[in-house]
């Protein structure tokens, strides 16, 4: 008499199989979370620096005077003005989730001049906007007076 073999899983192993995916998967989530959030930080802030650099650059072409609005509203928003007229390729809005602080000043400008040096109304050597994440986390986009624009990443 020929022999018959069961090929397959059971209902339990699978079972079994499909609650350990599921286990891992909850033990995954909360840090694929987290890294959406810093991975979307990151990417503003860093379009934020290029777009600084950027109308820095086009300020010292042009030999006009180009002024950076930072606005903390919701959604926060960031405008370009060329005299009174808003440069709209460089105006942006935050993605959800994150928000703009000024640090050290009351002031939310900052303006290029046609030797490419940077000013705002208060005396400070440096103006820093911090870019905030749902999460606490931060990023500082440092103005200096001579024009030099850093990001610092705040651990």
């Amino acid at each position: 008499m020929p022999r018959r073999f069961n090929v397959g899983f059971t209902l339990i192993e699978l079972v079994a199989v499909l609650a350990i995916v599921l286990l891992i998967g909850a033990m995954i989530l909360p840090r694929m979370s987290h890294l959406i959030v810093s991975y979307t930080l990151d990417s503003a802030a860093r379009r934020y620096l290029i777009d600084a650099q950027a109308i820095r650059q086009r300020a010292v072409v042009t030999g006009r005077v180009l002024r950076i609005e930072y606005i903390s509203s919701v959604p926060a928003l960031i405008r370009v003005l060329d005299g009174t007229t808003e440069l709209t390729e460089f105006s942006r809005t935050l993605p959800q989730g994150l928000t703009l602080e000024p640090l050290t000043h009351s002031t939310k400008w900052v303006q290029f001049d046609p030797r490419g040096e940077a000013t705002w109304e208060s005396g400070a050597p440096t103006y820093t906007i911090i870019i905030r994440a749902s999460n606490n986390q931060r990023m500082e986009l440092i103005f200096h007076r001579a024009g030099r624009i850093m990001l610092l990443v705040v651990p």
